[in-house]
């Protein structure tokens, strides 16, 4: 085996590798899951609620097992049953005998009172729900006399969670013959556990920066949006475009060189922000109530910026299909670049939510191309988490017509990550591009052990399509979206889409052109704009 194979295969198992660990994290990632890893107060409520109501179902399935006069001590309740309880006659036991009931309800490894149950007439029952109803207030210690042989204890206050330790009161314990009926016990179920009200959703600031709208954009922020709390809708723009009822216009034509963050900064200096949450959504995407929420939550949880993946829909051409794929089908997607990320978070700007930190951090950034990879990159150094919205933010494309649009959108994207990312720029064709290379020179060298590590690069990357195509897929109605079977073709058009802008753009390295003007860039993605003649635009 020659040294050209050897390379080749090396090559060929890192990029296995590489999408296998991109996999495997993705598959521990279920579809409306969190991607930040921090579970939601309600489902943390559900989970200590349902905790809660099976151990009392527990430990009334034990009541029912034991004798009224025997001894029964709260580590008998809680611990796991191996046994089926006894079911031969209970006898009567002596007077002396009694139940602890305060040890059946109190927590393991607690202390409590120790308040004897004394006996009763020969026909009362003793009803759990009374016995375990929590107390609301604080009440001496009393003996409760004999009982009426016809006293009941309801079920559902014997079950009702305990909300303080109080002292538990003598009762004078039932004969032989009472006991905790099972059918009794079994009715429990149907008690539902008190549930804490849902708060108010926070109120939403809702900015869309903007230059020129297309007919298309114009569509995007025309549609109603489904938001259980208050929001507005502030379009920025120089020039008022047609908005729909409830959506308003502030005027803003800044002079920076970065004019969306311009158009944000003079609408958070403009705009009462005190008490809502900030959002800034590009005017492309196709908000919905459900991205509202996913960019608000983490936010809610303590994020100090929250991020959307792009996920373009509505797919007519083969251009339209690259740029799909690459964003939804390939290592390029959000959702893989946040899962692989090893510091700062992969961040698309179509789709923010901004803390005050995170607001703040933007004000020094008016003069950057890439704010949104710089703003992540400050915010952790600083500690701060950003976090993925488990919704994506829809784009809608139609017709893209030339390919010119999308490779010179992506050679821009790719001299930007030179300027913020160096290190991470020669990755792209090593570990994000790698497939139509190897497939090559596999034909080209001949070797079938390197030709049976090429199949298995690309049966790995299509596994990684099938599964972002999955996970990224809107769930918002009325999206026209391609069907699954596209992920196992276009995941390939977008890889040869990013390697061919990766290939232009390793020329006028340092030097992009943005909206008509061309900037030099220096670390960090800042702009200086090189002189007029140049730029072949106005000066």
């Amino acid at each position: 085996m020659n040294a050209p194979v050897l390379l080749c295969l090396g090559w060929a198992v890192l990029a296995t590798g590489f999408s296998g660990v991109a996999l495997a994290r993705l598959l521990r990632v279920r579809r409306g899951g969190s991607f930040t890893g921090v579970r939601s107060a309600q489902g943390l409520r559900g989970s200590m609620e349902t905790s809660t109501l099976r151990s009392t179902e527990q430990s009334a399935a034990v009541l029912c097992a034991q004798p009224a006069g025997s001894r029964l001590h709260s580590e008998d309740v809680l611990a796991p049953r191996d046994e089926e309880p006894p079911t031969e006659d209970l006898r009567p036991q002596l007077a002396q005998h009694h139940l602890r009931l305060e040890e059946a309800l109190a927590p393991r490894g607690e202390e409590s009172p120790t308040d004897a149950l004394w006996p009763q007439s020969t026909q009362s029952l003793l009803r759990p729900e009374d016995a375990l109803a929590p107390r609301k207030e604080e009440s001496p210690t009393e003996d409760l006399r004999s009982q009426s042989a016809q006293s009941h204890l309801r079920p559902e206050e014997a079950l009702a969670p305990r909300s303080q330790d109080l002292p538990v009161e003598s009762v004078r314990s039932q004969p032989a013959q009472s006991l905790l009926r099972p059918e009794e016990a079994l009715t429990l179920r149907s008690q539902e556990v008190p549930v804490e009200s849902p708060r108010t959703p926070p109120s939403v600031l809702l900015l869309r920066p903007v230059d020129a709208p297309t007919p298309r954009e114009l569509e995007n922020l025309a549609l109603p949006i489904e938001y259980a709390g208050a929001l507005e809708q502030v379009v920025v723009s120089p020039y008022r475009p047609r908005l729909a009822p409830g959506v308003r216009w502030l005027p803003s034509d800044p002079l920076t060189p970065n004019r969306k963050v311009g158009h944000l900064l003079y609408a958070l200096e403009t705009l009462p922000t005190e008490g809502r949450v900030v959002l800034s959504i590009d005017a492309d995407v196709a908000v919905t109530g459900t991205l509202v929420e996913g960019l608000v939550s983490p936010l809610v949880r303590g994020a100090a910026l929250s991020t959307a993946a792009p996920t373009p829909v509505d797919v007519r051409d083969g251009a339209g299909r690259a740029m799909a794929g690459l964003l939804r089908y390939t290592h390029h997607s959000f959702l893989a670049l946040h899962a692989m990320s090893a510091g700062a978070k992969a961040v698309c700007g179509k789709a923010l939510g901004l803390s005050p930190e995170a607001m703040e951090s933007l004000k020094s950034l008016a003069d950057h191309i890439g704010e949104d990879l710089e703003l992540s990159k400050r915010l952790h150094a600083r500690g701060l988490d950003v976090a993925l919205s488990d919704a994506p933010a829809v784009v809608p494309l139609g017709d893209i017509g030339a390919w010119e649009v999308p490779l010179s959108r992506f050679t821009r994207w790719m001299r930007v990550l030179a300027s913020h990312r160096p290190a991470l720029y020669p990755t792209v064709p090593l570990l994000f591009t790698p497939t139509v290379p190897l497939v090559l020179l596999a034909a080209l060298l001949g070797s079938p052990v390197l030709s049976l590590a090429v199949v298995s690069l690309v049966g790995v990357r299509a596994l990684l399509a099938l599964r972002l195509a999955v996970l990224g897929a809107p769930r918002a109605a009325g999206v026209r979206d391609a069907s699954l079977g596209h992920a196992l073709t276009d995941w390939l058009l977008g890889e040869m889409l990013l390697l061919t802008a990766f290939v232009i753009s390793l020329g006028r390295q340092g030097m992009v052109t943005w909206r008509g003007r061309t900037y030099a860039l220096l670390p960090g993605g800042r702009m200086v704009r090189v002189s007029p003649e140049l730029t072949g635009g106005p000066g």
